[in-house]
C-alpha cells in the first residue's frame, strides 16, 4: 500500500515539473522569436498572432492609444480645402440621398396611378369601350345613296298587296281631253306608268262605266259635263275615288271635290312658292320627307280644317310653311273620296311610288299597319338641344347647368383637343346628357386625307370615351362638310350616326352608306343663321323665330336638332333667350331626346318586319339588337280578328295603337292573333 502511494506522488512531482519546464521553454522561444519591446515605423508594437495578444493584451491597449492620438492630430491638422472638400461630399451626399429618396417614393406614386389607370382602361374596354378598328386604306368611299331597309320594302309590300284586292279604274275621258289640256293627258300617263311598273291589275274606262265597289282614279279632269257629275255624286258611298289637280273648276264656282267632301278651296297666290313637297310621316312615310316632287296644278289648294282627317303640308324653299293650314293630300271618310295635288313622277321613285300606294290604300279603306315614326303614338314630333364645343369650350358649363336644371336632354359635340384642355369641367353620362365627338381639332375634314381623317376621329374617339366613360355614338363634321372619303373614315371608325348638313331639305332621317350609318339632317335655323339674320342681337325676334320653326316641325311631324354653338348661343344676350325657350318649352306632343337616341330608334325601327295576313299580325326583328316599348298603329282595324281590340290598346280613334313590349333579335311577335 505504502508503494502504491510513494509511485502517486512520484507521479504528481514529474507532472508539475513537466509543466514548469515547458512553460520556461516556451517563454524562452517566445524571446528569442519576438521581441516585444521593439515598435514600428508608426509607433504601433507588432502584435503578431493570437497567441501573444491573450498574454499580452496591456500592448493592445498601448496600440489603440497611439491611433486615437493619431486621428485626433490628424483631424487638428486638417487643411481648409480638405475640409471644404468633405463639406461638399457630404452635402452631395444628403441632397442625392434625399433626392432618390423623394424619386422611389414618386415612382412609387406614378406606378400606383397607372396601375388605378390600367384597371380603368381596362374596366372601359369591358364596357366596350376605346374599341380599336382595322384601317382599310382601299376603302376610299362610302356612299350617300339611301339604303333601302326590310321595314321600307315589307311595308311597300304589303300597300301593293291592299292595291292588288282593289277594281282599280283609272278614268279616261276622250269627250273632253282639249278642256283638261295640258296636265290631262301628262297625269293619265303618268298613273299608267305607275300601275304598270308596280303590276296592280286595273281597267280603263270613262265615268260611264264605273260600277259599285270600283276604286277610281280621276287624273287632272278640270272640266267634267253634267252627266259625269251626276254620275260621280250617284257613286258617292258606292265607290272610292281618287282626284288629283282641281276637276270641275271651270264648271262652276265650286270644283266637283268641293261639292263630294264639302271641304272649300282656296286660291294659291304664291305659285311660285311651290317646291319639294314636304310629306308628313304618315301610312309608313317617314316623317318630314322631302321628295322633288312639283304639283301640275298650282292655283287652288285646299283650306284645311280639323275636319280632314289626314294631311300632308306644303312646304316652301326654306322649309317654312305657305300659309297655316294648306294641305298637299286629304281623305274624307264620309264621301269616300281623296284628293291629292301630286301625280306620279315620270320615273320611278321608291319614295313617290309609296306615298301615293299610301293614298290608295288610305282612301279603300283598306287595313294597314305601322310603326310609330317616333317609337310612340303620341310623338308627333322629335326635338333635341344640341351643343358644338368650338371657340369658348369653357361655356358648356353653362349648357349643362342650364340643360341638367330643366331636366332636358341634349346632345354635346366635343372638340377633343380642347375638351382635353378643360380637366375641371365635369363630363360625365347622366341620362340627360349624350357626349359625341367634333373631331379633334374642328378642321375641316375634306382638308385630310383619309388616313389621317381615320386617325384623328379614332384619337377623338379614345379621348371622349375615356373622359366621359360612355361611347361615342355619333359625328358632327366641322362646317358640316362631309364627303363619300370622310363618310369611309366615319364608318371605319364604328360611328352610327351623322348629324349633318339638310342638303336635301327634309326632317327625315335616312339611311346611308349601306346600312352602316344612320344620316340626320340639321332641320331649320340654327344660332350662326340667327346671328346673320341679326336675330340674336334681338331677344324677342330669336326667341319668336325658336318657337316658330318648332312649331313648324311639331306640324311636318319630323324631326328637329336646334344646334347651338359655345362662342355664340353662349353670349349673354342668346343664351338668356334660349334659357327662357327652354323653360317655356311646350313639351307636349314632342319626343325630347339626344341625337344618338333617334339615330337608334331609326335603325331599330327600320330592321322591323310587318306581315298580316288579315287575322294576325306579326313583327319580326332582323336587327342585332333589342327593340323595346314601342306602338304600331293599325288603320281600319275593323278588318282584322275583333281580339285586336283585347290586346294593350291606348286610343281607338282614326287608327288602333297596340304596344309592343319588346322583341329580341331574330325573334317574332304575333299580335292581333285568333281565337
Amino acid at each position: 500500500m505504502s508503494n502504491v502511494k510513494e509511485i502517486f506522488n512520484i507521479l504528481l512531482l514529474s507532472i508539475s515539473l513537466s509543466t514548469v519546464l515547458i512553460t520556461l521553454v516556451s517563454f524562452i522561444i517566445f524571446k528569442f522569436r519576438y521581441n516585444y519591446n521593439k515598435k514600428d515605423k508608426q509607433g504601433l508594437y507588432q502584435l503578431k498572432g493570437s497567441f501573444f495578444k491573450r498574454f499580452a493584451p496591456h500592448l493592445e491597449i498601448e496600440n489603440a492609444k497611439v491611433v486615437e492620438e493619431r486621428k485626433l492630430l490628424a483631424r487638428k491638422s486638417m487643411s481648409p480645402q480638405k475640409k471644404l472638400i468633405i463639406t461638399f461630399a457630404s452635402f452631395t451626399f444628403f441632397i442625392f440621398a434625399f433626392l432618390s429618396a423623394e424619386n422611389y417614393l414618386t415612382f412609387r406614386k406614378q406606378i400606383a396611378k397607372n396601375n388605378k389607370d390600367a384597371n380603368r382602361i381596362k374596366q372601359l374596354v369591358r364596357q366596350g369601350l376605346l374599341q380599336k378598328r382595322d384601317f382599310n386604306p382601299l376603302k376610299t368611299q362610302a356612299t350617300f345613296e339611301e339604303f333601302f331597309t326590310v321595314r321600307q320594302k315589307t311595308q311597300y309590300k304589303n300597300l301593293l298587296n291592299a292595291a292588288n284586292k282593289l277594281n282599280v279604274v283609272l278614268i279616261i275621258d276622250r269627250r273632253n281631253s282639249e278642256k283638261n289640256q295640258p296636265n290631262y293627258n301628262i297625269a293619265f300617263e303618268r298613273w299608267k306608268q305607275f300601275l304598270n311598273r308596280n303590276e296592280i291589275p286595273y281597267r280603263i274606262s270613262g265615268i260611264s262605266g264605273i260600277r259599285e265597289g270600283d276604286f277610281i282614279i280621276l287624273p287632272q279632269l278640270r272640266y267634267l259635263s253634267s252627266e259625269q257629275i251626276a254620275k260621280l255624286k250617284e257613286s258617292v258611298g258606292k265607290s272610292k275615288m281618287l282626284f288629283t289637280g282641281l276637276p270641275g273648276k271651270s264648271n262652276s264656282m265650286n270644283s266637283i271635290v268641293q261639292e263630294l267632301t264639302k271641304i272649300k278651296f282656296i286660291e294659291n297666290k304664291k305659285t311660285d312658292l311651290f317646291l319639294p313637297t314636304q310629306l308628313i310621316g304618315t301610312m309608313g312615310m317617314p316623317a318630314g320627307l322631302t321628295l322633288p316632287w312639283y304639283p301640275l296644278d298650282q292655283v287652288q289648294i285646299p283650306a284645311g280644317s280639323k275636319e280632314l282627317q289626314s294631311f300632308s303640308r306644303v312646304s316652301g324653299h326654306n322649309g317654312e310653311p305657305i300659309e297655316d293650314y294648306v294641305v298637299r293630300d286629304f281623305y274624307s271618310r264620309e264621301s269616300g273620296v281623296t284628293w291629292t295635288m301630286l301625280d306620279p313622277l315620270e320615273k320611278a321613285s321608291f319614295h313617290a311610288d309609296y306615298f301615293l300606294l299610301a293614298l290608295i290604300t288610305r282612301g279603300s279603306d283598306s287595313s294597314f299597319i305601322e310603326i310609330a315614326n317616333w317609337k310612340r303614338d303620341e310623338n308627333k314630333a322629335v326635338f333635341s338641344m344640341t351643343v358644338d364645343s368650338e371657340d369658348k369650350f369653357e361655356r358648356i358649363d353653362k349648357f349643362l347647368e342650364l340643360f341638367k336644371k330643366e331636366k332636358l336632354k341634349a346632345s354635346f359635340f366635343l372638340v377633343s383637343d380642347l375638351m382635353n384642355e378643360f380637366k375641371d369641367i365635369e363630363l360625365k353620362e347622366n341620362g340627360l346628357f349624350e357626349f359625341a365627338t367634333h373631331t379633334n381639332d374642328h378642321k375641316s375634314m375634306l382638308s385630310k386625307t383619309l388616313k389621317q381623317q381615320f386617325f384623328d376621329l379614332e384619337e377623338s374617339r379614345f379621348d371622349i370615351e375615356e373622359r366621359v366613360g360612355s361611347r361615342v355614338h355619333g359625328i358632327r363634321p366641322p362646317k358640316e362638310e362631309v364627303n363619300e372619303e370622310a363618310l369611309s373614315a366615319i364608318v371605319q371608325n364604328g360611328f352610327e350616326y351623322v348629324f349633318g348638313p339638310n342638303k336635301k331639305l327634309s326632317f327625315s332621317p335616312e339611311i346611308v352608306a349601306e346600312g352602316d350609318i344612320v344620316f340626320l339632317p340639321r332641320t331649320l335655323s340654327d344660332d350662326f343663321e340667327f346671328y346673320k339674320n341679326k336675330f340674336i342681337i334681338k331677344q324677342n325676334l330669336m326667341l319668336r323665330a325658336m318657337e316658330r320653326e318648332l312649331d313648324w316641325i311639331k306640324s311636318s311631324n319630323g324631326a328637329h336638332f336646334l344646334s347651338l354653338h359655345t362662342q355664340i348661343a353662349g353670349e349673354d344676350l342668346p343664351f338668356k333667350t334660349i334659357e327662357m325657350f327652354v323653360k317655356d318649352l311646350k313639351r307636349d306632343g314632342l319626343w325630347i331626346t339626344t341625337v344618338d337616341k333617334v339615330s337608334t330608334w331609326w335603325r331599330e325601327k327600320e330592321s322591323l318586319e310587318i306581315n298580316s295576313n288579315g287575322k294576325s299580325v306579326e313583327i319580326r326583328n332582323h336587327g342585332k339588337d333589342t327593340v323595346k316599348d314601342f306602338d304600331i298603329r293599325i288603320y281600319n282595324p275593323m278588318n282584322l280578328d275583333s281580339s285586336c281590340f283585347k290586346r294593350g290598346v291606348s286610343s281607338h280613334s282614326e287608327h288602333l295603337v297596340l304596344r309592343v313590349a319588346e322583341i329580341k333579335p331574330g325573334d317574332s311577335v304575333s299580335l292581333c292573333v285568333g281565337d
